[in-house]
């Protein structure tokens, strides 16, 4: 157990030194990445199972797209609250309560009978997976040295990755063996258990950090949102935040929600090729995350690189949505992982957000781009859901034909675009200070 603070001093290059050791770092970043790469599984596994609810609860489109996006309504105002909590109360507590609070969803999505309970327990289970990405990140920049954060945030993300194919291919192995109720029991069992783990394995903060943070951030003159509103305060966050969310649309929208359906009943692939070919976006990501993190940690040139990679994604997107067809599906095997590929850039965007804030706004400035980013796939998803029912004129997955879908899916490849030209806007610049005096300031 490793609650008690220590490292009163702070160490003389906090950007090369580990502040409690290697192990401590290694150790308090790994529960909550863990979490993460479990809350991935739990987010994705609808697109498993999104025929069968539609069927079981006789629900539209529309409705499942609604009721199952309420993950991400949940998931994204949340972070507003979940950076202001890090900030002032540290990553244990946080981050171990919120796992009991996805424990309880999962429990409610088991039992539901109607659309709408299931709706409500993707909601509860989107408040507690809210501190899972964000925490693991956050535990990681106080015991990890300040030059290592793209490469954590990157290796936090190729964990998520191998959740979210899990979700993809192996969940659909395991629902095959066993009802899908009895499947989110015993992920509920599972969350339980990772709560417990991450309350023995994150220490409290560096006690150097806390006095910090307590002379300038939330203990200070502004309440505990005191950092949130500090973020809030500078364009530059506000224009990361959307061009962040704009690269990742396409990831859940697709990939996690509207990709077997698309897959199955345009491209003619079986169930379980769907699912394969789904599973290696996420594949993409988990390779590309944590390079570009190493590669921009030595290089500083993460702008730079998140430009390069949403120029990928565009390209992927548009050729798997308007030249692939049936005859040449199998092409949507390495356009999807190219898609990963490009996806893996919006780690670097987490990266830039401690770079451009404070030490006493880490966790809001996290929360915030994260919180755009979950908003905005709420909307996409819902967004396409509406369309498909519009443009196909029927609720029935058997309905939809190859042109409803192109016209529904164009927001992705039009989504990574204007990421594309938000990210001209931004200027990188050099990490801020201890105190992050300047934080405010206009760029």
């Amino acid at each position: 157990m490793l609650h008690r603070p220590v490292c009163t001093t702070p160490p003389s290059d906090e950007f090369t030194a580990w502040p409690g050791g290697r192990l401590v770092a290694w150790l308090a970043w790994l529960a909550p990445a863990l979490y993460f790469l479990f809350e991935f599984l739990v987010r994705v596994l609808p697109s498993v199972i999104e025929g069968e609810l539609q069927s079981e609860m006789a629900a539209s489109a529309a409705s499942i797209g609604f009721n199952m996006g309420l993950y991400y309504l949940a998931y994204a105002p949340m972070q507003l609250i979940v950076g202001a909590m890090l900030d002032r109360f540290g990553g244990r507590a946080p981050i171990g309560l919120s796992a009991i609070v996805l424990a309880s969803g999962c429990i409610l999505f088991a039992v539901a009978q109607s659309i709408g309970w299931l709706g409500a327990g993707r909601f509860l289970m989107g408040l507690g997976s809210a501190f899972a990405y964000i925490g693991a990140i956050y535990v990681a920049s106080a015991w990890f040295p300040r030059r290592r954060i793209a490469f954590i945030a990157g290796l936090t993300a190729a964990l998520g990755m191998v959740g979210a194919i899990a979700g993809q291919v192996v969940a659909g192995l395991v629902l095959e063996a066993m009802p899908w109720r009895t499947a989110m029991l015993i992920l509920a069992g599972i969350a339980v258990a990772l709560a417990v783990l991450m309350w023995l394995l994150i220490p409290d903060r560096p006690a150097y950090l806390t006095t910090r943070i307590k002379s300038v951030g939330s203990f200070k003159g502004g309440g505990v949102f005191k950092s949130i509103l500090d973020v809030m305060r500078v364009r530059a966050n506000w224009v990361l935040a959307v061009a962040v969310a704009l690269l990742y649309m396409p990831v859940d929208v697709f990939a996690s929600m509207w990709g077997d359906r698309f897959l199955e009943h345009v491209l003619k692939m079986s169930p379980e090729a769907a699912q394969w070919a789904d599973a290696v976006v996420f594949l993409g990501i988990g390779l590309s995350a944590p390079l570009m993190g190493w590669w921009t940690d030595r290089t500083g040139r993460r702008l730079g690189a998140m430009r390069v990679s949403a120029a990928l994604s565009f390209v992927a997107l548009v050729l798997q949505f308007y030249v692939v067809d049936a005859d040449t599906a199998l092409w949507s095997f390495p356009l999807l992982f190219a898609l990963g590929l490009g996806s893996g850039g919006v780690i670097l965007g987490f990266a830039v957000a401690i770079d451009q804030n404070g030490d006493h706004a880490r966790g809001a400035a996290l929360a915030f781009v994260n919180c755009a980013q979950m908003g905005l796939v709420f909307a996409g998803e819902w967004l396409v859901g509406i369309l498909l029912d519009l443009f196909s004129g029927k609720g029935s997955a058997m309905a939809f034909a190859r042109a409803d879908f192109q016209k529904a899916l164009a927001i992705l490849p039009l989504s990574v675009l204007l990421s594309i030209g938000l990210m001209f806007v931004l200027r990188h610049r050099a990490p801020m200070g201890p105190r992050g005096s300047k934080t405010a300031q206009k760029h």
